[in-house]
């Protein structure tokens, strides 16, 4: 029974991982369908895979047995001798993720396309060291930049760029492109 005891935690987080999968995709099985729910089936081979690594640890046999050595006889006592398993382990947890992953959960929730309509506009801006003149409050750059910024907001149909000019032109911020032509 000794062999067995450091195995006890990895299978207990195995037991944790599968239980807590269990919950997670009987909560979501209403929000959520599956692309390719085939992949779930392979999700089968992660307790096979399991048992089988813990056959095959319990299977083997020391290559030397010390009887003089009493310490020895209890096994590893340490926490990194007792964590030689967690590769495994996680090795499933990552196989077991990427399983789910390839069944491709979609959300059930609809959507639908709404077609709105709506004109390309271009707001040209001035940037030059005539605009920084405290005529208006703080100055005339900050004055444009409000007026424009509560134009953008009242035009959520329309698609807007930005060309901001001193001397040359330049655009800062394009006119996003057509889907439709």
């Amino acid at each position: 029974m000794r062999r067995n005891r450091d195995l006890i935690p990895v299978l207990l987080l195995l037991l944790a991982v599968l239980a807590t999968a269990f919950a997670a995709g009987w909560w979501l099985k209403d929000r959520y369908e599956l692309a390719s729910p085939h992949y779930l089936w392979a999700l089968a081979a992660i307790p096979v895979l399991a048992a089988w690594y813990v056959f095959r640890r319990n299977k083997r046999r020391p290559s030397a047995t010390l009887s003089t050595f009493p310490a020895l006889e209890n096994g590893p006592v340490d926490l990194i001798a007792r964590a030689r398993h967690l590769p495994f382990a996680f090795g499933l947890l990552g196989t077991a993720m990427m399983l789910l992953a390839m069944a491709r959960p979609q959300s059930k929730d609809s959507w639908q396309d709404v077609t709105q309509e709506g004109i390309d506009i271009i707001i040209a801006m001035d940037y030059s060291a005539s605009m920084l003149a405290k005529d208006f409050k703080p100055d005339r750059l900050d004055a444009a930049r409000d007026v424009a910024m509560d134009f953008i907001d009242n035009r959520p149909n329309d698609r807007i760029g930005l060309v901001i000019y001193e001397g040359e032109a330049f655009t800062q911020c394009p006119s996003p492109p057509t889907t439709t032509c």
